[in-house]
């Protein structure tokens, strides 16, 4: 599934397979404005954290872009999607991208429930089905910026539900990129 790199690292493949191993989620214990440094910043945030934490595997995080969907980007796992803490989220990436989880993703990569209201918005510009939710520089101009004038929003999703307004708050404007707030990681 990996190729190796000539200093011995291993990246993801660029299209999405599907494996039937099961997958560990979180939200990110840290908050971040929209300057994510783009898809691949976003991602090394996931694995840092999870490679402090010591879990094992490659993460990327739960974004989208102006060009490249989740769905696009992700592996998609046949087996079932756990929190770090072993609670099922979702069956299978066809679960996960119904618009209904089990369970929410509200434990950060630590086993840490996040319960303060405060801090349960996740930067996501990604609908349900695992689709770019805004191909426009409402997404913090491909999480490049954290202001910008006039000011500038991105889609958003919240961490403490299960419907599809856990990757896509239907009906919200979005949240300025000035704001920090979380990002999920999924397990490749």
């Amino acid at each position: 599934l990996y190729s190796s790199n000539e200093d011995g690292t291993t990246d993801p493949p660029d299209q999405p397979t599907t494996t039937g191993t099961g997958k560990v989620v979180f939200v990110t214990s840290t908050k971040h404005d929209g300057n994510l440094g783009g898809l691949a910043g976003a991602d090394a945030i996931c694995n840092g954290l999870a490679n402090d934490a010591g879990l094992s595997g490659y993460f990327k995080a739960w974004l989208s872009d102006s060009w490249t969907a989740m769905n696009q980007r992700s592996i998609q796992s046949d087996g079932p999607y756990t929190t770090v803490t072993g609670v099922v989220v979702a069956d299978n990436w066809e679960d996960l991208t119904d618009g209904d989880l089990q369970a929410p993703i509200n434990v950060d990569e630590t086993g840490t429930s996040v319960v303060s209201a405060a801090s349960w918005a996740v930067w996501t510009n990604t609908n349900p089905d695992g689709s770019v939710s805004t191909t426009t520089k409402w997404n913090c101009y491909d999480w490049t910026v954290s202001k910008v004038a006039g000011g500038s929003n991105a889609p958003y999703g919240l961490l403490n539900l299960t419907t599809a307004n856990w990757t896509h708050q239907d009906g919200a404007m979005g949240m300025y990129c000035a704001t920090s707030n979380r990002l999920y990681c999924i397990e490749q």
